[in-house]
């Protein structure tokens, strides 16, 4: 709250040039009546103020001004807005836990709750953890994954799975779903592995559910991979998504969520001098499934799956904005020409996460995008 203190102002505010000037075409023009003249001098209503900006174009002298806020400007969604002490406010009832605000905060005043304590107690309490790796991890760390597997159990973990390996039962069960809804006269189907998107389908367009394919994330086909694999132990998904840890908490699978940023200042804590081996990748796992980090990386995986079977035309959407919002709802009263919609909130898929500690340019090149 402190932080946020330096936010306290309107989008639209009137500085001290204002003497209210013959005609007062910033009070005339007002669509809602939101500016008044007191004493001589404008004052904007900001309880009544829409943000249309009529009044910043009709003042001949420049007197008001615009005076963006960057959290409540990231938003898709309109979930932040001012209390009445004129402090940010997030509502969770419109919330899609993209973290764009997080991004945004010049502060650093919006931040989540980690899990990070209750990991490292369950190591102290030599409780088995498993680590499930977002493909994105790839493009965080120069190394080989098996190095980075080394790593992860010299800080505590016994053992790692790959969230590709679900993304692989992702790309099956997916493309499956999307010929099943083409051969019985779907005109679209939207991808469901992004879990801010499916969080704003549930909250701001429930007309568009029936599109969105059914199909569990890969997180959640790791999870119960993990599971099945190593029973006795608590689930940890590290990833750079912040909505990973909404969906979690709706899942019996996964018991714990870390981003890039907590487990590089973790691995941090490891000496220069520890040693790991250099492996080579003997998993199976498809380059698809690791492409999943990437934006177009869910259509390329479907494509190859589907092959020739049915012409799969896809319409990408990567980063969900205002603009983008706008653009999903549309397809609720006119359906797209295309007939698979992917669609990631972060802009450049999972490796532009909130979360990330390296640039997308860079991530791009490291994991062959």
């Amino acid at each position: 709250d402190e932080a946020c203190s330096s936010c306290q102002t309107g989008n639209y505010v009137v500085t001290n040039m204002c003497r209210g000037c013959v005609g007062r075409p910033c009070e005339v023009n007002c669509p809602k009546d939101a500016v008044q003249v007191i004493n001589g001098q404008a004052i904007i209503n900001q309880e009544k103020c829409v943000k249309c900006g009529i009044c910043e174009k009709a003042c001949p002298y420049h007197s008001i001004i615009y005076t963006p806020i960057p959290c409540e400007e990231s938003c898709p969604v309109d979930a932040i807005k001012k209390d009445e002490y004129g402090r940010e406010r997030i509502d969770e009832d419109k919330c899609i836990k993209c973290g764009k605000c997080m991004q945004a905060c010049p502060w650093g005043a919006i931040v989540e709750k980690s899990h990070l304590f209750y990991i490292l107690k369950a190591i102290k309490n030599n409780e088995e953890l498993t680590a499930m790796v977002a493909p994105a991890i790839a493009a965080q760390f120069n190394m080989d994954f098996q190095n980075i597997v080394q790593l992860l159990k010299a800080i505590g973990f016994k053992n790692v799975i790959e969230v590709a390996e679900g993304a692989d039962i992702t790309i099956q069960n997916e493309g499956k779903e999307w010929e099943h809804k083409m051969n019985n006269g779907a005109s679209f189907m939207t991808t469901s592995c992004c879990p801010s998107y499916t969080f704003l389908v549930e909250k701001h367009i429930p007309e568009l559910k029936p599109y969105v394919s059914d199909t569990k994330t890969p997180m959640i086909y790791t999870a119960e991979i993990a599971r099945e694999r190593f029973p006795k132990a608590k689930t940890v998904f590290i990833g750079p998504c912040l909505a990973k840890k909404k969906e979690a908490q709706q899942s019996p699978f996964v018991d714990y969520v870390i981003n890039f940023e907590e487990l590089y200042c973790w691995m941090g804590t490891l000496t220069n001098n520890t040693k790991y081996e250099t492996h080579t990748d003997q998993t199976g796992i498809t380059q698809e499934a690791r492409g999943f980090c990437v934006s177009g990386g869910v259509t390329n995986a479907v494509a190859a799956m589907v092959g020739n079977k049915q012409e799969l035309k896809p319409l990408i959407i990567n980063g969900i904005t205002k603009k983008e919002t706008k653009q999903l709802m549309a397809f609720t009263r006119r359906a797209p020409q295309e007939n698979f919609i992917e669609v990631m909130s972060c802009e450049n898929g999972c490796i532009g996460g909130c979360h990330v500690v390296e640039k997308p340019a860079l991530s791009k090149k490291r994991v062959g995008a």
